[in-house]
């Protein structure tokens, strides 16, 4: 019988933090039942997420420090790191760039650099945040097997910037979480619907209001719709934190007040009967590798218009409109194109759901041992 191959996963994000927790979940979920691994989940989390998976605790003792700022390289961990509980891993594999534990490793790491959003829109960051992520991604760079991206547009720039070599390069998109599929609960839809006082034709957009989500662009272009559609309707999620305050102020100066409603941060359970009710999901975004919500909508047979950046055109193919999600009044003609176009609908559900089927969980696994086999 041959040995299984033994597998350490870092698993420290939080159902907040969004797209890198469901990323996380869709790795988890494609290592799950394999026979030829054993999987070591490494977690602060207190509760394990699935009984197939052994856990090693990265907890911290109180009273000792809960992270340390090192030159400026935020390293959650750092002191309850003991070498000897990674020593029998074989290849560790983390869903995002952390440097920690991979500094103390000696088995190989594998990690996911999701995107170089900082070298494109620097004026995001502050001058030691892209200090920080540019020495983070470097190091990781220089000693990982090789790193994993989502999209081609994200490998032409760990290439251009970090002048790797794209053999160390591996594109491989992840599935939708499992929990897509499994949590659907539709007998909840009604009261959801009645709890955010959803009972009228809506178009979704659920992001933080981070600046690269580009809200601003979105709430000029529901402006120029409210002429044709004066009761259209932007439903958007996310904290009241980042520019949210410059966001809410442009609605109020663009006259848009009726046309737009903010229900904050919504538990998932939630979340999957506002997806299910929508007319359509917009994504306005400046920067996206991937987007979980876009899955999301093709799993939920909602029609997607998106922007035409980075990953998403890649991740879409036929099964979304699109439009520079600079120009509002092009992000306003190309929703316009498909409200009321029953066979536009169609035709983009019907395509998002071929995608669905073939962003498998066994697909992206098998993409992934071929890359290991080349390497090892």
């Amino acid at each position: 019988m041959a040995k299984k191959i033994k597998i350490g996963f870092l698993d420290i994000a939080k159902k907040e933090s969004g797209g890198i927790y469901q990323y996380s979940q869709s790795i988890l979920d494609s290592l799950n039942n394999r026979s030829e691994y054993e999987v070591i989940v490494y977690s602060n989390k207190r509760i394990p997420i699935d009984d197939n998976f052994k856990y090693r605790n990265l907890s911290y003792k109180k009273g000792l420090l809960k992270y340390i700022n090192l030159i400026g390289i935020y390293i959650k961990y750092f002191f309850k790191i003991k070498p000897k509980i990674y020593k029998d891993i074989d290849i560790f594999i983390s869903p995002f760039p952390a440097l920690a534990p991979h500094f103390f490793l000696k088995s190989k790491f594998i990690f996911t650099l999701h995107d170089l959003q900082e070298e494109h829109y620097p004026k995001n960051f502050t001058k030691k945040e892209i200090f920080t992520r540019r020495l983070r991604n470097y190091l990781l760079l220089k000693k990982c097997l090789f790193v994993i991206c989502e999209s081609s547009s994200v490998k032409h720039d760990i290439i251009k910037f970090y002048k790797v070599d794209s053999k160390k390069i591996a594109v491989i998109p992840s599935p939708p979480p499992k929990s897509i599929f499994t949590d659907q609960r539709d007998g909840q839809k009604a009261s959801v619907i009645a709890k955010y006082s959803l009972n009228k034709e809506y178009i979704f957009y659920p992001a933080q209001f981070w600046p690269h989500k580009n809200h601003l662009n979105m709430m000029k272009a529901i402006k120029i719709l409210k002429k044709h559609h004066p009761n259209i309707l932007l439903v958007l999620t996310g904290s009241e934190r980042f520019l949210y305050q410059e966001i809410f102020n442009k609605i109020e100066e663009l006259g848009i007040n009726n046309n737009i409603l903010h229900i904050g941060n919504v538990p998932y359970e939630d979340l999957i009967s506002i997806f299910k009710n929508a007319k359509m999901l917009v994504m306005p975004t400046m920067f996206e590798s991937i987007s979980i919500p876009i899955y999301e909508a093709f799993c939920f047979n909602v029609p997607v218009v998106c922007s035409n950046v980075c990953g998403l055109p890649e991740q879409c193919g036929e099964a979304a409109i699109f439009f520079n999600p600079q120009d509002p009044k092009d992000i306003a003609e190309k929703v316009q194109s498909v409200i009321d176009n029953h066979f536009l609908i169609k035709k983009l559900i019907n395509n998002g759901t071929k995608i669905i089927n073939e962003r498998t969980h066994d697909a992206f696994l098998a993409q992934l041992q071929i890359e290991i086999n080349l390497r090892i």
